[in-house]
């Protein structure tokens, strides 16, 4: 089986005939989810809790990561020298 081979860490079943790479989602909606701004596919209601757990997870990750890198570069700027 597919679903074996993968790191579900980055794929996630979201039905029963699709296994999606969570870095392609760009939308959680009413029950179906969005790829790279085009794909449009259903969710099953059993799967949906962990799609958009999943997704949150990795949002949230990629905020918290982008927040500290961005307090990191306004700290560089405060103490840069002025030219």
């Amino acid at each position: 089986e597919l679903k074996k081979q993968l790191d579900m860490q980055k794929f996630v079943q979201v039905h029963q005939g699709y296994i999606v790479n969570y870095s392609h989602i760009t939308l959680v909606k009413n029950y179906n989810v969005v790829l790279d701004h085009t794909i449009t596919l259903p969710v099953s209601r059993s799967f949906y809790p962990k799609l958009n757990q999943g997704f949150e997870t990795i949002v949230l990750t990629q905020f918290s990561t982008s927040k500290k890198a961005m307090a990191c570069l306004f700290r560089t700027l405060l103490f840069l020298p002025y030219l």
